[in-house]
């Protein structure tokens, strides 16, 4: 009886959620719903750590036993990621408020057809015989994908001139400082709090780094343009951009490096006037010097005999650990099994939920896995050269769509966000060498989001043109109606 009325419940909050994104959408109010996605991911990643060990709550709903009782993660027999429920429901949410777009991109047409021959392959691995479970989960991707077309649709003034995207980015920055200093420290927080369990808060994962990563280029993007308020976008910028340096991960470095130095070489070599002065990026540097320092500056303040270099021990921890040695060379067997593979069906694949076994050199044994840590193999595996061709279609398309706009669009918030969106995907593009993207549900509608935004900067001068056009008439109509006037 419980479980028929906590699926009740479920259904109710649902289609509570359903008829709220629909008066959002009927307002005029359709970026607050991309925003309410960006609070999850950003709330989801700076809580727990490790995406595969979020307890169920409400950022991991589930109903039913906990299938494994013996290990430390508290799961349900049948659960979701809270953004696998949103991201259908504002989906259903924007059809049924606003119908189909007008107007499609080519970079949209090949993300559509990849997403498509994506569930064609998972038919295709159906056939094959590989695991359902399996097969289900990389399904997910069109769904984390598939949120391009929500951001695509809405102007992307509404998205950026708002309010609400500067509270993400203060609210998010304040967390990434918060997580700076207790990682430093190690300080971490345990709470059993219903519907909110924290098992481990205080520890700083790859996942956050990625997204604050994201928010810290949009901020510095914002910063460069606009006319009011840039100290406190470059004051927001500093922990969100440092954040890699704290995860101990070298993905999440790469995707740093790659982002930032895309965003600084394409914004300087274009001659596009910037409103940012020396000085505030002095700040933003004084920032970053300041959150470096104060671990170790705390540690001797509080008379610690083993304080150390800012960050050595994660310096250390992500570079020259034998554990991270010993993953380079697990990785190396993956892929070389997984070539083999790929070898025998080239141009559609295996399907999703294709396994494989490599041996794990840390373990010193054999294990299963239908991964490579290679977002180009994982496709070549599962997709074949078709599904390859049609994402990287996608992708390149629209990371030349955000530097067409930064150096033809008369609009300066629309054409940073090119800029900001092409250097995030240039970054996340570059993890997705060495880290199996797909299976990282935060990042993976990261990516869907970061695509969205380029379409609705592209489309940005279409739409100036039609409310150029549309405005006479309404003026025109409005002028000719009766008046009560005497």
């Amino acid at each position: 009886m419980s479980v028929f009325l906590l699926f009740g419940f479920a259904a109710l909050a649902g289609i509570s959620l359903f008829w709220f994104l629909v008066r959002l959408e009927r307002g005029g109010n359709s970026s607050t719903t991309i925003l309410i996605v960006l609070w999850v991911l950003v709330l989801d990643a700076a809580l727990y750590t490790d995406p595969n060990e979020v307890p169920v709550g409400l950022f991991h709903p589930g109903v039913g036993a906990d299938p494994d009782p013996t290990d430390d993660i508290l799961e349900s027999a049948i659960s979701f990621r809270l953004v696998d429920l949103l991201i259908p429901i504002a989906i259903g949410a924007r059809l049924y408020a606003r119908g189909l777009p007008e107007r499609i991109r080519i970079a949209s047409v090949c993300l559509l057809a990849f997403l498509a021959w994506l569930a064609c392959a998972g038919v295709i691995g159906f056939i094959n015989g590989n695991a359902a479970d399996l097969i289900a989960f990389e399904l997910k991707a069109i769904l984390y994908l598939g949120i391009f077309g929500l951001v695509a649709s809405i102007s992307i003034r509404s998205f950026v001139g708002g309010r609400g995207l500067l509270a993400l980015l203060y609210g998010a920055a304040g967390l990434a400082t918060s997580l700076i200093v207790m990682d430093g420290f190690g300080f971490v927080v345990r709470l059993d709090i219903p519907l909110l369990p924290l098992p481990r808060f205080g520890q700083l994962g790859a996942d956050a780094a990625g997204i604050f990563v994201s928010l810290g280029v949009i901020a510095l993007a914002l910063a460069l343009v606009r006319e009011t308020g840039r100290l406190r976008l470059f004051a927001a910028a500093g922990p969100l951009l440092l954040t890699p340096a704290v995860a101990s991960q070298r993905a999440a470095i790469l995707t740093l490096i790659v982002s930032l130095a895309t965003f600084v070489l394409v914004a300087f070599a274009t001659r596009r006037p910037l409103r940012a002065t020396p000085t505030e990026f002095a700040l933003l540097g004084a920032i970053v010097v300041s959150l470096v320092l104060l671990p170790a500056v705390g540690g001797l303040a509080l008379g610690s005999s083993d304080a150390r270099l800012p960050f050595e021990q994660k310096v250390q921890e992500t570079f020259t650990s034998r554990g991270k040695q010993q993953s380079a060379q697990s990785r190396l067997n993956q892929l070389k099994k997984a070539r083999e593979l790929i070898e025998e069906r080239p141009v559609t694949g295996w399907g999703l939920g294709k396994t494989y076994m490599h041996y794990d050199a840390g373990y010193f044994q054999f294990f299963e896995t239908n991964y490579t840590h290679n977002m180009g193999t994982d496709l070549l595996m599962r997709t074949g050269a078709i599904g390859l061709i049609l994402f990287v279609l996608a992708i390149l398309l629209s990371f030349l769509e955000g530097l067409r706009a930064w150096r033809r669009q008369a609009d300066d918030l629309a054409a940073v966000m090119g800029l900001a969106s092409a250097a995030i995907i240039s970054g996340l593009l570059a993890r997705g060498m060495v880290e199996s993207l797909f299976e990282k549900y935060r990042l993976a509608t990261l990516l869907g989001i970061v695509l969205g935004i380029v379409g609705s900067v592209a489309v940005t001068p279409v739409r100036a043109r039609f409310e150029e056009r549309v405005k006479p008439d309404m003026e025109k109509a409005w002028s000719s109606g009766t008046s009560f006037a005497r």
